[in-house]
């Protein structure tokens, strides 16, 4: 433990107290404050998002933040998840995202009633949402 680098205070999570408090512990700490901190930012990230975003689309967003590598997929653009993943967590978490989510919500539009006619530039205008849901996303994770 480097207790200079905290000004005198310890590293350790202030919720589970078990865990250093870095970034990959704030997106996965088992505290019950902090899942119920997840699940709040979730729901916000889901609200924020489902007008414009194909129900496949959601979920497998949804999926990617809360994804385990040790737990299998079971949702639609499953090899979206897996590639975003490959960034790493933490990544996605702060809005860096892959182009696959891209064409992935084209496709998803094209059979979606209400988003039929996407273009590249409304698929863009999507993608700069969900960068900012996330930063929302992860901001409220911070913030508690």
């Amino acid at each position: 433990m480097c207790v200079e680098l905290y000004y005198g205070t310890s590293d350790t999570c202030s919720l589970c107290g078990i865990s250093s408090e870095t970034p990959d512990h704030i997106y996965s700490c088992t505290h019950p404050a902090a899942l119920e901190s997840r699940t709040q930012a979730a729901t916000i990230f889901c609200d924020t998002l489902s007008k414009k975003t194909p129900p496949s689309i959601l979920s497998a967003l949804i999926t990617a933040l809360t994804y385990q590598p040790s737990k299998s997929i079971e949702v639609d653009h499953e090899d979206v998840i897996i590639k975003q993943h490959e960034l790493g967590h933490f990544s996605m978490c702060c809005g860096h995202i892959i182009k696959d989510w891209l064409s992935a919500y084209k496709s998803a539009a094209g059979t979606n009633n209400t988003l039929q006619g996407c273009t590249d530039k409304k698929a863009r205008g999507w993608l700069v949402q969900v960068i900012r849901a996330l930063w929302r996303y992860s901001k409220t994770l911070w913030s508690n």
